[in-house]
């Protein structure tokens, strides 16, 4: 039977759409589970990262590539899920003993492998349920006591409250206090903009927590080591930085500057790497586009997206950084925005990035192109995992308001990205709108010996595709496909 086979591991966004859980804990045996991505609601189901929640049963887990399956072992027995499929495989260690059906099956989401939390428990023979009022999911493992409760003492002394840290007249300097959240991002990042390397900031009427949401968003991405304290005291809180700034200011300096006197090891070695790969990749009689297409193509076919060590939770520093992406080969979302920044800076195009969030803090890029603003993620462009040859354009040169759709900025500022000549889709013009324009845009990259076909849908639904040219056209029984519904774009692969 002819079939077009969905590849659901080899991008980042999926085909169902995640609901945050705000606000949902999940309990095993009382003690709360505290995960570094949030549970999500999919589909009226809980959904966890698969190897939090299993080493928290005391499962070993395992991501076994080459299947698009993922593995949680114990004594007692085993489970296995694979990404994409609706089934969960018991398993007593060396035969199948059962499975159970998934409402909602396993997948990548931002490049996070997330699971049923129910289904897992219950495969591990534990007790779940749900408490709508407090918003919670409780695990009990088979056979756990709980403790017995500690007896209140008949007489309890009053608490006794320790004095408040308190700055003299108990209030912040005049003048020199921020007072929203906004303000306190775009201080931070002027001072960072500036290359401050010790400096404090003031913010009245706000708490330690809320300022440290925009902290630990912006920090790990803008600045190559930092360490910052509060001091609270009544009604106000100072925030004192002490900063090592990123790999890339040091070697975009050294370029512009011509002097590589100030350069440590890892520096220079990217600064010399970066220059052979543009010499390489640039000619002077490229225009704008032209120049920043081959940087992202560079970098999404020659750098793999480190997934493996971020499912461990245990991604190395180097992965964070321009080493790691232009000399290893490997980097996460900061290494390949800000080797992007290097690479188009010594190609001559004004190019910066971007902090701030998408479904977890990143970081992406804007480009000036031919007078005009545009927004792109390589990372999000980077097929996870790596397949010779193949490249996603679904971020490429997008507007504001296109990226904002999965991806959020930790500052708003004065610069507008609203130009499209330079999308992808419409400077190739590769946009369809009905079934007859997708057969014939399809036949025209077909038979230019295109191996991987990538179109955009302009207002048709990408569901209602119907595949029977494309097996008639190519003579396949099997078309592999890949999609990224919420930008309407679909990639098909030519065996």
């Amino acid at each position: 039977m002819k079939k077009l086979a969905f590849m659901l591991a080899l991008v980042f966004l999926m085909l169902a759409t995640p609901i945050y859980a705000e606000g949902i804990a999940v309990y095993l045996n009382g003690e709360e589970l505290v995960f570094d991505v949030p549970p999500q609601n999919i589909n009226g189901r809980v959904m966890v990262p698969f190897r939090a929640i299993g080493e928290a049963l005391g499962a070993e887990c395992y991501w076994v590539e080459e299947d698009n399956t993922v593995i949680m072992k114990k004594q007692d027995g085993m489970v296995g899920l694979i990404i994409g499929h609706n089934k969960m495989y018991l398993s007593d260690g060396e035969t199948v003993t059962g499975n159970i059906e998934l409402d909602v099956a396993p997948q990548i989401i931002n490049s996070r492998t997330l699971v049923p939390v129910r289904a897992v428990s219950e495969g591990f023979d534990c007790t779940v349920t749900w408490d709508g009022d407090t918003k919670s999911v409780s695990i009990t493992t088979s056979g756990y006591i709980p403790p017995a409760p500690i007896p209140e003492p008949e007489d309890t002394a009053p608490e006794e409250k320790l004095p408040e840290n308190t700055a003299p007249e108990n209030k912040a300097p005049e003048g020199s206090a921020v007072t929203n959240i906004t303000d306190f991002a775009k201080a931070l990042q002027k001072n960072l903009e500036s290359r401050n390397t010790e400096f404090t900031i003031v913010a009245s009427g706000l708490s330690a927590e809320l300022l440290e949401r925009v902290n630990s968003t912006a920090l790990p991405n803008a600045v190559y080591l930092f360490e910052y304290k509060y001091n609270s005291y009544d009604g106000y809180v100072e925030v004192h930085y002490n900063i090592e700034y990123l790999m890339a200011d040091g070697v975009i300096s050294a370029f512009k500057s011509k002097d590589t006197s100030g350069l440590n090891s890892q520096q220079l070695e990217v600064y010399n790497k970066a220059n052979s790969i543009i010499q390489s990749i640039i000619d002077e009689k490229m225009g704008d586009y032209e120049r920043e297409l081959e940087i992202h193509d560079y970098l999404a076919l020659n750098v793999e997206y480190d997934f493996e060590n971020y499912l461990l939770g245990d991604v190395p520093d180097e992965s964070h950084t321009p080493y790691g992406a232009l000399i290893k080969n490997v980097a996460v979302c900061d290494g390949f925005a800000e080797s992007f920044r290097i690479l188009a800076t010594m190609a001559g195009l004004e190019c910066e990035t971007i902090l701030g969030f998408a479904g977890e803090p990143h970081a992406w890029n804007r480009v000036k192109i031919d007078g005009e603003y545009y927004l792109l993620d390589v990372t999000f462009d980077t097929p996870v995992p790596s397949k010779p040859g193949l490249v996603l354009y679904a971020y490429f040169n997008l507007t504001d308001s296109q990226m904002g759709i999965d991806h959020e900025p930790d500052i708003v500022d004065d610069i507008k990205c609203t130009a499209t000549e330079y999308n992808y889709y419409i400077y190739n013009d590769l946009l369809f709108s009905s079934q007859d324009e997708f057969d014939h845009k399809f036949t025209e990259k077909y038979l230019e010996g295109e191996k991987y076909i990538t179109l955009k849908s302009d207002g048709f639904n990408l569901e209602e595709i119907d595949p029977n040219y494309i097996f008639l056209l190519t003579g396949k029984d099997e078309v592999m496909y890949y999609v990224m519904p919420d930008h309407g774009v679909i990639t098909i692969e030519i065996q």
